[in-house]
């Protein structure tokens, strides 16, 4: 495709881009479409040179668009501001879709778009590295958080939730052998087997380890394990809800200090119980093994006898 040239030409073609992609995603997807538009003109400095003051104005093309990708309320730039409203059935409604294109963007963009994309990208990564970060910074520092603790509290989740659900998977292929061999280990389940951890939460997960008894670990190290991992998913829950609510800087950074302390203490407890989960699991296998041979063994000469 042959791409529009002159920048008054590239607007026009910007602009009826803009009018077409409600329509375009509806008959993708099949579903209605609702497209709010900033609309009006605004003040800016054109980057990166930024010697001259210049009025800009928003595309301002609000649709509503049905799922058969029909405009059925649209307000254009030219009517400035304002409300549409219109009834559209939600939902699924149109099951004949036209196929996504096999490319980044959705239409095919000309050249000079895409020349304009990467150019602008640059620039606007070096404006706001150099620029708008460092203000911010300065001016709201007070407002925000420590990023690198909040980081190590997000990192320090994933972790923690990978090292537990490991931890179960070892110890419920454990559990799910035979009673002669879980008898040699003293390994002991108080409720219904678990056959299987699959995707379950943390706070599901903590519940199916409270089930064992394991007699690789003090009373003392498992309580502490399981109050931690508890601590930990109560501070997940808060943090979350906390962030969202814009919580105060020291509140946030409290919580995730103390959610740090408990996922360290209650890591370094499941990793003990992993590694001798997992060196008895071998040794189960192994026993099984001899079990086995041993029945065979038994069955081979009562054959031999007959």
């Amino acid at each position: 495709m042959d791409g529009p040239s002159g920048l008054d030409t590239l607007r026009e073609y910007n602009r009826k881009l803009f009018k077409e992609t409600p329509s375009t995603l509806s008959k993708l997807l099949g579903v209605p479409v609702i497209h709010a538009s900033h609309a009006g003109e605004f003040e800016g400095y054109h980057s990166p040179d930024e010697s001259n003051l210049r009025k800009y104005s928003f595309l301002g093309e609000t649709q509503i668009v049905d799922g058969m990708g029909t405009i059925v309320e649209r307000m254009s730039v030219n009517e400035g501001d304002g409300i549409i409203s219109a009834e559209v059935v939600p939902g699924v409604v149109n099951n004949n879709l036209n196929p996504i294109p096999e490319r980044f963007w959705i239409p095919d963009l000309p050249k000079p778009f895409l020349n304009a994309w990467e150019t602008q990208n640059r620039h606007g990564i070096e404006y706001y590295e150099n620029i708008t970060l460092p203000y911010l910074r300065k001016k709201f520092s007070e407002y925000l958080a420590d990023k690198d603790l909040i980081g190590a509290f997000f990192l320090q989740m994933s972790l923690l939730e990978q090292a537990l659900k490991l931890t179960l998977e070892i110890l419920v292929s454990l559990g799910n052998q035979s009673e002669i061999i879980l008898s040699d280990f003293a390994i002991v389940r108080s409720n219904k087997n678990v056959k299987s951890i699959g995707n379950s939460t943390i706070g599901k997960n903590i519940s199916i380890l409270e089930q064992y008894s394991l007699s690789f670990v003090t009373k003392k190290e498992f309580e502490t394990l399981i109050k931690n991992l508890k601590d930990f998913n109560s501070v997940r829950k808060t943090m979350v809800h906390n962030m969202n609510r814009s919580a105060s800087v020291e509140e946030i950074n409290e919580k995730a200090q103390i959610g740090l302390d408990c996922a360290q203490i209650a890591n370094t407890i499941l990793v003990k119980i992993a590694t001798h989960a997992h060196k008895f699991t071998n040794l189960a296998n192994a026993k099984m093994k001899e079990l086995t041979e041993k029945k065979q063994d038994k069955l081979d000469k009562l054959s031999t006898k007959k």
